[in-house]
Formats: C-alpha cells, structure tokens, sequence
C-alpha cells in the first residue's frame, strides 16, 4: 500500500524506479559489506563455472567452500578492474562534475572500452595454444578501431543541442556545454567498428576474446546511456561507470573460464596408506574436517576434451590426511600430468609413521582398512594411479 501511494507522486514508474529505488540499491552496494558480497558473488560465479565446465558438480562444489575462499577468488580476478574502475569515476569526474552527457564524455567512455578490451586480450599472453604476435595483433587492431570511432565521434555528431542545465536562471544559453548526439550515418559507422573488433578478438584468437570485446561496447553505450537519462545527478553516473567496469571484469573471467576451464591438481597421502599408495585428483576446498577432491575422466580420442557426466566430488576426513598438495589453477591438459608427479613427490618426502610409545615404525594398514574406519567405505581399493576405480569412466582420468 505505501508502495502504490509512493509511486503515485511520479509521473512514470522509471522515473519511481531511478528516484526511489535506485539511490537504495546504490547505497547498499557503495558499502563495504555490499561491495564484499559483490567480490563474493563473482568468486562465487567464477567458481561455479569452473567446476561446471570440468564437469563436477558445481552446486555442492560451491556450497561446500567458505565465504573467505569465494572472496579471495573474486578480488583475484578482479584485482586490475577495481583501480581501473576507480580511475575511471575520477576522470569522469573531472570532464564534468554532474555527470552530463557532454562532448568529451564519449572520448573518455571510448579510452575506457579500449583499456577494458586491452586487458583482456592481454590476459591471454602465454596461454595454451595462442602465440604472442595473435594478442598482439588484436591489441594494435583494436586500438586502431578504437581511433576510428573517435573520428566518428568528431565528424558524424549533431551539433547544436545543449545538456539540461540544472540552475536555467543563473547561467546563459552559451555558458550551456553542448550535448553529444551522433547523427545516423555516425551511429552506422560505429556499429561497423564495433562489429569490426568483435570480428577480430573472436577470429584473431578465441570465441571468448570476440564476446567480451562485444560486452565492453555494450556496457559504454549503456553506461553513456544512465549519462543521458540523469543528466545533472553524478552520483547515478559514477555508480554506473564503476559498477560497469567491475562487472566486465566478472564477465570477462567467467567467459576465460567457458573457453579454457581451469583445475587446480592435487595429491594427498593418507594415514595408513601403503608406499605405492594415495590419492589425486582436482581440488575442491578444504572444510573445518574434510578435504574435498573430484576426479574427471578425459576422452580417449582427445586429450583436452573431458568426458561428459564423468566428473565426481568425494571427501577424505582431515585427520585422516597425513600430507597434501595442491597445484595452481591450470588446463586440464597441464593438470593431467601434474597430479600424478605431485602424488610420486609425496610419496618421496613421506616420512614414516612413529609409534610415540614404543618408537617402532608403524607398519602401513591395507587401504580397504583405512577406508572402512574414516567412514567412506565406497573406496575399497586404490589403483596404482592413485584414483578410486569407480570414478574411472573414460580413457584416462584425472
């Protein structure tokens, strides 16, 4: 009810919307508890992807990692976004304090997208199959593109119009900044450079490369767009060129992550296990008493490509781990491989087992033993690959 009569006094429900509900979610958001659950849900995502495109269960995968993990994976991915976001509001900032739609403002939107795009391409340097000249090339490409749009920006605008003044009375007609509008020859144009760079990310190097330039475009016109419809509010126009350059940063790491999945490998040695004895298999998180992994097995006719519905998640009770390791994030065809020398490596350095009364080594239980006292009695016996065989469902497993 207080709804309605709130929504009454305003002429349209955008305009409800933009004056009441929008300055509630900004102030929330500009918090520090709401910019650190905004971290989280993009490590969370990120996350997400990652174990769904490994083709683990990516719901309980998630569920099971703490809040502080989800934090450090988002600021991780974001830790070039945020300065470059803040860098960007002061800049806006200083071109004009109320945050109108003016002449220079599309200049520096343009410069934002072009930085926005060179980050991410440069990203891709040293990546699995992508030699340094292709992000290279993208990079030079795309700044030439981004040059032509600025001559379109100087040649194919309307002149004439003037930004809405917030004092009419006080200032004179020619005191008025002039508003940028392009004419529709200028709007053809840049939709042909837009596409153009679109064309040469998604060719010159990956699909994601293509779709991220695509979403940098998208979010500078939108963000040009909350310029035009505020006009004399800064507060609206610098929330939306923050919040755009975070967000692109989010979507530029969940779109890597589709293309190219990333595993973390792991190895772990149990107690009682014997020499030739362990476990591997890709990283998941490690809780208060349990250490969770997950096998993936990769197709016999590729060696990239992974199984599908073969991934799985199991625990091991942290008292029961006597040594750990965990690799860093990588490709699967990197992690392959690196699993197992991580699980030979412990097995080196293991030492042997005490007993603290006696001082008599201990000799090593079978591993069905071992499993029926930790509880999970469905690992009944190790391979010496080191992976239980019922995650076994392809050519070869990781």
């Amino acid at each position: 009810m207080a709804a309605e009569t709130a929504n009454q006094n305003y002429k349209t429900t955008g305009e409800y919307l933009l004056k009441e509900v929008a300055p509630k979610v900004v102030t929330a958001l500009l918090t520090a508890t709401g910019f650190l659950g905004l971290v989280a849900f993009t490590g969370g995502a990120i996350a997400w992807v990652r174990f769904a495109a490994a083709k683990l269960p990516a719901d309980q995968a998630v569920a099971v990692m703490p809040n502080s993990e989800l934090l450090v994976l988002g600021a991780a991915a974001l830790a070039v976004f945020v300065p470059l976001a803040l860098l960007a509001v002061l800049v806006v900032f200083l071109i004009d304090r109320a945050g109108r739609p003016t002449v220079p403002m599309p200049y520096a939107l343009l410069v934002l997208a072009v930085l926005e795009i060179v980050v991410v391409v440069a990203s891709s340097f040293g990546d699995e199959d992508v030699s340094w000249w292709e992000p290279a090339g993208v990079i030079g490409a795309v700044v030439f593109l981004g040059g032509a749009a600025a001559g379109v920006f100087l040649r194919l605008r309307e002149t004439g119009s003037k930004v809405p003044r917030d004092k009419p009375r006080e200032k004179s007609e020619a005191d008025v900044p002039e508003r940028f509008e392009l004419t529709e020859r200028g709007w053809a144009f840049l939709g042909v450079i837009i596409v153009a760079t679109v064309a040469v990310g998604w060719l010159g190097i990956n699909w994601w490369i293509g779709v991220a330039i695509a979403v940098a475009w998208i979010l500078a016109l939108a963000t040009f767009g909350v310029a035009a419809a505020t006009s004399t509010r800064f507060l609206w126009y610098g929330a939306a060129v923050f919040f755009s350059v975070v967000l692109y940063g989010a979507i530029a790491n969940v779109l890597k992550s589709l293309s190219d999945p990333e595993v973390q490998p792991a190895a772990l040695v149990r107690l009682g296990d014997a020499q030739r004895e362990g476990l591997k298999g890709i990283y998941v998180t490690e809780g208060d008493d349990r250490i969770y992994l997950g096998s993936v097995a990769i197709e016999c006719d590729h060696e990239k490509k992974l199984a599908p519905d073969s991934g799985r998640m199991f625990w091991v009770p942290t008292d029961q781990v006597v040594s750990l390791m965990v690799g860093p994030p990588q490709g699967v065809k990197a992690a392959k491989g690196k699993a197992t020398r991580m699980l030979r490596q412990l097995r080196t350095i293991r030492r042997p087992q005490v007993n603290p009364e006696t001082g008599d080594v201990i000799k090593p239980t079978s591993t069905a033993t071992v499993a029926a006292r930790a509880g999970a009695h469905k690992i009944k016996k190790l391979s010496p690959a080191g992976t239980p065989p019922a995650l076994r469902d392809g050519c070869e497993d990781l």
